[in-house]
């Protein structure tokens, strides 16, 4: 990683203690994250079909190293969610989760 990674992902960490160390689920899996509603109600056109961000999470990729498969599901706060867009942030610090709500 490099130095700005680096420092991003000790941001990371302190947010995640700072807000309680949220989680998100996986399976039977959970890892640390930072809720973020900055991309709330964004709309993203995914295979000509439109949805609507629910959620973005911010997950560190020394805690979670491989990014969840599009269209799959994880928990977080005890709501069901479905991956609708992921990517990296600068930096390559954490994974971006956008989210959607699974029945939308």
């Amino acid at each position: 990683m490099s130095r700005i990674s680096d420092i991003q992902g000790r941001v990371q960490s302190d947010h995640e203690v700072a807000l309680g160390s949220p989680t998100l689920t996986i399976g039977a899996t959970s890892y640390l994250c930072v809720p973020s509603l900055l991309r709330r109600g964004n709309l993203l056109v995914i295979g000509g079909k439109e949805a609507t961000v629910a959620l973005t999470l911010l997950v560190r990729r020394d805690v979670l190293a491989t990014s969840p498969a599009l269209g799959s599901k994880l928990t977080h706060g005890g709501v069901t969610y479905r991956v609708l867009h992921v990517s990296t942030a600068p930096g390559g610090s954490h994974w971006e989760l956008d989210l959607m709500t699974p029945d939308a």
